[in-house]
């Protein structure tokens, strides 16, 4: 599309030659191909791993040069008119948590000051930052072709759980989580070492990611339009 550049950034530590070649079958190709494949064993977390990757690959480039980043994981194959349908939507981000994320440079700015997010959950930071936000706008967009589902140890359950807390979940919501959950292995005592985590993080009185505020923002700008 006339005037889209788009900086590609793959993030993988393994076999990422099938996603590569999606993003070269792409009927709107992308600027730049950048592969984050670096792999940070200090930190504990995958999910903090790819926001290193990202920060680090990020940092190295000259993002005025571009109008949107996308962000793919190793694993995910995107089908041939995923960028075009994402540009499309006209939004500031496209896409959820993982995957396949397209975001504009100008929110990424606006929002993150060009610092990639290093968390547990750094896919949704940037959902939920976007969401959040009373000035940009989100679209979940297509749905990649999707990796098999993972096995995770109950260390991950834990963290995701304080995860949850540190995005501004009620108790009530992450109860819930789990049934919409793409894995089929969060089932059974699973949830417990999830809930677990949740309390602990709250007892701790983890600290919440500042883009909460803005969503306790919006809550109450509703709550004054209907009085």
């Amino acid at each position: 599309m006339f005037g889209t550049k788009i900086l590609c950034v793959i993030v993988s530590t393994g076999d990422y030659e099938k996603t590569l070649q999606s993003i070269k079958d792409q009927t709107v190709q992308p600027e730049k191909i950048v592969i984050a494949d670096k792999p940070y064993p200090q930190f504990r977390f995958v999910g903090e791993r790819v926001g290193m990757a990202m920060r680090d690959a990020l940092s190295r480039e000259k993002l005025d040069n571009y109008t949107h980043i996308l962000r793919v994981d190793g694993d995910t194959i995107l089908q041939k008119d995923h960028v075009q349908h994402s540009l499309s939507k006209n939004v500031d981000l496209v896409g959820g948590g993982g995957y396949a994320q397209l975001l504009k440079v100008s929110a990424f700015k606006d929002l993150f000051n060009c610092d990639y997010p290093v968390d547990f959950a750094e896919d949704s930071c940037l959902s939920w930052a976007v969401i959040y936000s009373n000035k940009h706008t989100f679209h979940k967009g297509k749905k990649p072709i999707l990796p098999s589902p993972k096995k995770y140890p109950i260390q991950s359950w834990l963290e995701y759980g304080a995860a949850r807390n540190r995005f501004g979940y009620s108790l009530f919501r992450t109860l819930a989580a789990f049934r919409n959950y793409r894995s089929t292995t969060f089932v059974g005592f699973k949830i417990i070492w999830v809930i677990l985590g949740y309390l602990l993080a709250k007892a701790q009185r983890q600290k919440q990611h500042s883009f909460v505020k803005l969503k306790k923002t919006r809550i109450h700008a509703r709550k004054r339009d209907y009085i």
